[in-house]
Formats: C-alpha cells, sequence, structure tokens
C-alpha cells in the first residue's frame, strides 16, 4: 500500500508539472491496480498510454475512456492468439523479447523475424508496436527490428 501512494504522489507530481509547464510529453503508466487505473482516467491525455504487463491483467484498463491501452506479450503466439479474441481491448502491441521460460527460444534465437512476424499481426488488426528488449539484444538487434516498432 505504501508503494501504491509513494507511486501515485509521484504521478500527481509528474502529470501537474506538464500541464503547468505545457509541455506535451507522453506518459506511460503502468497500470496495477483500479486505483491507478482511476487516476489514470481522471488525469492522463489523449497520447498518454496505460500498460498492463500481462494480458491477464487487461481488466484493469478496459473501462479506460482516455489515452491508450497497452498489453505486454512474452510470445509472437501469444500475441496472434490474444488479437484474435480480443482486439478490440487495446491500441498497442508490447512485445518484450527476452530470455526467460515465457519466451519462445525461436523467437530469441531470430529475433528480427519475430518482429516482423508480430508486425505482421498487429498490422492486420490495425495495432501499433512497441518492442521491448535487453541490454544484448538491443546491441545485436535493435537497428534491425526497428523498423517493425511504432
Amino acid at each position: 500500500m505504501k508503494r501504491v501512494l509513494i507511486l501515485t504522489a509521484a504521478l500527481v507530481t509528474l502529470f501537474a508539472a506538464m500541464r503547468v509547464s505545457g509541455q506535451s510529453r507522453i506518459v506511460e503508466m503502468g497500470i496495477t491496480s483500479t486505483e491507478m487505473a482511476s487516476y489514470f482516467q481522471q488525469h492522463a491525455g489523449s497520447q498518454d498510454i496505460a500498460r498492463v504487463d500481462h494480458p491477464n491483467d487487461i481488466g484493469l484498463i478496459s473501462g479506460l475512456t482516455v489515452g491508450k491501452k497497452m498489453a505486454i506479450f512474452k510470445t509472437a503466439s501469444q500475441i496472434s492468439q490474444f488479437l484474435s479474441t480480443s482486439a478490440n481491448t487495446i491500441d498497442i502491441v508490447g512485445y518484450n523479447l527476452e530470455p526467460g521460460q515465457a519466451n519462445d527460444a525461436n523467437e530469441l534465437a531470430n529475433p528480427v523475424a519475430a518482429a516482423q512476424a508480430v508486425r505482421a499481426v498487429a498490422t492486420q488488426y490495425g495495432k501499433q508496436v512497441a518492442i521491448g528488449l535487453t541490454h544484448d539484444l538491443t546491441l545485436n538487434y535493435g537497428a534491425a527490428m526497428a523498423p517493425y516498432a511504432d
């Protein structure tokens, strides 16, 4: 609870500072509770992004009517499956490619082809793509993958 309060206070400060200064930055806010979603709904602008770090948490942002909604996925097949049934619930597909049990070894072996596959399915459903990589994957493949992200 204390972490949520500290994070909320930081977000209040950020949103307020941006409004006062007239800056037009895009804020991406990780939503982990209904309270955070409510705060986002009240203070976000049309270009701000509400993010959930797993598609199972989509319910936290499904009721938002401001900003853009993004869910993070670990595999291209997970993205394809989600969009085939729930494409209308998000605006941005977040593809987080990193070594780990939740990621597909074939995608890690050929990350550029994986990014192409993600781009293709996202385009099919009219979605933007955000790609997140580890440091090493960024150094080795970031430039080649960049054309497939928005």
